[in-house]
């Protein structure tokens, strides 16, 4: 809380206070304070993890999608294998930002 001019208060560590997890030492918010990395280091590991999930979710769903179909030739299956998991992947990636800019 502020009180004045340049006045902040500051409080105690709660009591199950682990260091960078729960609370931190600084007393402001910087990009490059420990608020600021672990925010990153969150954030990075977050979006990999989401984006590895993606990718194995969106195989195991062409390839089911594309065994559904009964292609007679194993070229012919990779082929349209292939096509579906590149319409799948850049339709997810891409929709978002389309969606983004026009609505």
């Amino acid at each position: 809380m502020c009180y004045g001019r340049g006045q902040i208060e500051t409080q105690a560590p709660p009591p199950s206070c682990t260091e960078f997890l729960t609370c931190f030492a600084a007393r402001s918010t910087t990009v490059l304070g420990d608020r600021g990395i672990y925010l990153f280091i969150m954030g990075a590991t977050l979006g990999l993890f989401l984006e590895l999930v993606h990718v194995e979710i969106a195989r195991a769903v062409t390839k089911k999608l594309t065994e559904w179909q009964h292609w007679p030739t194993s070229w012919e299956f990779d082929r349209q294998l292939v096509k579906n998991q590149f319409m799948l992947c850049w339709f997810n990636t891409y929709f978002w930002f389309l969606a983004v800019a026009f609505l």
